[in-house]
């Protein structure tokens, strides 16, 4: 309309002053002219066809006609640029595509531009079929939903209410995501307020990076005892120094801390941890690269290695403001207290919701918050729902499998008809722990306790023997007493595949302790009668009925629709 009425004006501008017969026109020319002269009172120089302002304004014109020409095109190659797909009756759309796509959960977010750019054959492929599967479905929900309403067949209430839920996700997400993009700047006194607030986000005191290994005393210990584990640790130490044992190896083996399984690593330190003072401060007296004297502390003995020293970070007002990388952490601090606070407030005002995202989507839709993507989404979740359950609905006696397919099924595919569970085990566990009052405080003493207990199994003794004898040092038997598909221990299974019954595993350690199976009984899986698995076979052969039958019937309507893949020559390219 704003281009015919640049025309219309131009003329009348042209047909002022213009030297026309007017004898043939009677008063519509006359007309015409009068109505020239008041939109246009400046007395310009009169526009003989032969004269220069005739030309200018005709070349005018034309040009005029040329870019309005082409802004129409343009506009019509925006709107067509996102049509992927036609067919008889419509179009399907890229946004159409990637919304669909995201609901079932394909992890590609943009498949047709992964597509394009791919070098990849194989990736090139799979594309293309996710792709096409994509569209057709979109289709042919369309078109069968369109069947469906035609029948007076409607959605169940479950179905609504998923529609629903998936609705008001996607508006909640579009709107915090408006609402976080329109909170764009702080003050300068709100940039410092917001700094306070995290300060310990951004400063620090000095820390190190610490691994220790750990030999617990206590109260009833002797000085020799104490002397004894302090030469141990000095030798394990000497160890270290001269590279016949990594730190890491000997807290592996040594160290009664929770830490021992990590190697003795635990990380950052800071000038001001929660640590005990005296271990903080055996860590703040030692030098990097260096282990610590074996020393004596409030529960134990201990030495310490500095991998490496943090120096402290401390941050002043003009670094502060001068800084965009601190001020763009301050402001994404400051919108998500200020999204947070936004989302409270809606959530009071809309306590009868079910829960956040619909009072979020409640609020915002009564705000006037429209998204297209989501009223995409939620017309093809119906389209889809209504389509599928109708077609369910009216084939679904053509889904029932016959008694012979029953027992095909049964008899060809005899993997899914075994009975789970190859083994039965005992496991036999020595736990280890930090704790003051556990019994075995670190692996090496697991290891010997343990292997004692398997000597004793190997040896004959009986299991009430070895409980009697082991329980002080906190042995623990566990059996499965059901068929297990494994252990949990991937190195075990590897030796049970190869045992007979009755047999033991080698000792293994993991974080929980120490510990060995025996193979108690081992079975081929045995195949279960028909009858046990005749609900399976249903649900499945109805499943692969289904899923025949819909694309069978997709391939028929996407041919009487004359289907065209329009993204396969616009977007790949050679």
């Amino acid at each position: 309309m704003k281009i015919i009425y640049i025309f219309v004006v131009a003329f009348l501008f042209l047909l002022r002053d213009t030297k026309m017969p007017m004898k043939n026109y009677n008063n519509h020319g006359e007309h015409w002219v009068h109505s020239a002269k008041i939109l246009f009172p400046l007395n310009f120089p009169r526009a003989s066809p032969c004269s220069p302002w005739f030309v200018i304004i005709i070349f005018c014109l034309v040009t005029l006609i040329i870019v309005s020409g082409g802004l129409i095109y343009s506009g019509a190659t925006a709107q067509d640029a996102n049509i992927i797909a036609r067919y008889q009756n419509g179009n399907v759309t890229e946004p159409e595509l990637n919304l669909y796509l995201r609901y079932l959960g394909y992890q590609v977010p943009n498949p047709l531009k992964a597509y394009n750019l791919t070098q990849d054959k194989g990736e090139e492929i799979e594309l293309e079929a996710v792709i096409t599967g994509a569209v057709e479905d979109i289709v042919w929900d369309r078109e069968y939903s369109q069947i469906a309403s035609t029948h007076d067949f409607h959605l169940k209430e479950e179905q609504v209410a998923n529609i629903d839920g998936a609705f008001n996700k996607c508006i909640s997400e579009h709107w915090i995501a408006r609402l976080s993009d329109s909170f764009t700047t702080l003050t300068q006194s709100g940039l410092l307020n917001e700094f306070e607030g995290h300060r310990k986000d951004f400063e620090h005191p000095e820390m190190r990076e610490v691994s220790y290994i750990f030999q617990m005393t206590n109260d009833t210990m002797t000085l020799s005892q104490k002397d004894e584990l302090f030469q141990k640790l000095s030798h394990v130490r000497k160890d270290i120094i001269s590279d016949r044992i990594t730190f890491k190896d000997a807290a592996l083996k040594y160290s009664e801390a929770a830490s021992a399984a990590n190697g003795g690593y635990i990380g950052l330190v800071p000038e001001d941890s929660t640590f005990n003072k005296k271990f903080v401060d055996l860590v703040f007296s030692t030098p990097e690269k260096k282990l610590s004297p074996v020393t004596l502390l409030h529960n134990g003995y201990y030495i310490v290695y500095i991998h490496s020293i943090v120096p402290e970070k401390r941050i002043d007002r003009d670094e502060i403001l001068k800084s965009p990388e601190i001020q763009k952490r301050l402001l994404t601090y400051a919108r998500e207290e200020f999204i947070k606070a936004q989302m409270q407030k809606v959530r009071e005002a809309y306590r009868e919701a079910r829960n956040g995202i619909e009072a979020i989507s409640l609020y915002a839709q009564s705000q006037g918050f429209k998204c297209d993507d989501c009223e995409i989404l939620k017309r093809i979740l119906t389209e889809r729902n209504m389509a599928r359950s109708y077609f369910f609905q009216t084939y679904q006696n053509d889904f029932e499998p016959t008694e012979s397919e029953i027992l095909d099924y049964y008899n060809t595919r005899p993997s899914e008809m075994n009975e789970q569970g190859q083994w039965k085990l005992t496991k036999f566990l020595i736990p280890v722990s930090g704790k003051k009052e556990s019994p075995v405080r670190n692996r090496e003493q697991a290891i010997g306790v343990i292997e004692e207990v398997r000597r004793s199994l190997l040896d004959g003794k009986k299991e009430d023997e070895i409980i009697k004898k082991y329980s002080s040092k906190g042995l623990r038997i566990l059996s499965t007493g059901e068929w297990v598909n494994g252990s949990d221990f991937a190195k075990a299974d590897e030796e049970l595949l190869k045992m007979k019954n009755g047999e033991l595993t080698s000792v293994f350690s993991g974080r929980e302790g120490s510990f060995f199976f025996r193979l108690d009984d081992k079975r081929a899986l045995p195949k279960l009668p028909l009858e046990k698995k005749r609900s399976y076979i249903i649900r499945n052969l109805r499943s692969e009925k289904y899923q025949k039958c819909y694309e069978e019937n997709r391939e028929k309507l996407m041919q009487q629709l004359q289907m065209k893949h329009l993204w396969k020559k616009v977007v790949k390219r050679d």
